[in-house]
């Protein structure tokens, strides 16, 4: 996920490629800050195709999907990190 655009995110889904998902049905997934595993997930329902995506994102797309107005979900949902669906 990248490039916060006006109230909706460009995101890949792994089926259509690149689509545009509105931020308010986009969530991103947090661990606690000063986590010893601080790392963060977004995730979304495809517009195209209706596959629920999960990728984690770095410090700074995680930065630009909350200035987006993506919501936050609760951090136990995190998957491990070796889990990348």
């Amino acid at each position: 996920m990248s490039d916060a655009i006006e109230g909706s995110v460009r995101a890949t889904c792994p089926r259509c490629g690149t689509v545009e998902v509105p931020a308010a049905a986009t969530t991103l997934r947090m661990t606690a800050a000063g986590s010893d595993d601080r790392r963060s997930v977004a995730s979304f329902r495809c517009p195209s195709c209706g596959e629920t995506v999960e990728m984690p994102v770095d410090e700074r797309t995680a930065g630009l999907l909350l200035t987006a107005g993506v919501g936050i979900g609760v951090p136990s949902e995190l998957p491990s990190q070796t889990d990348h669906s």
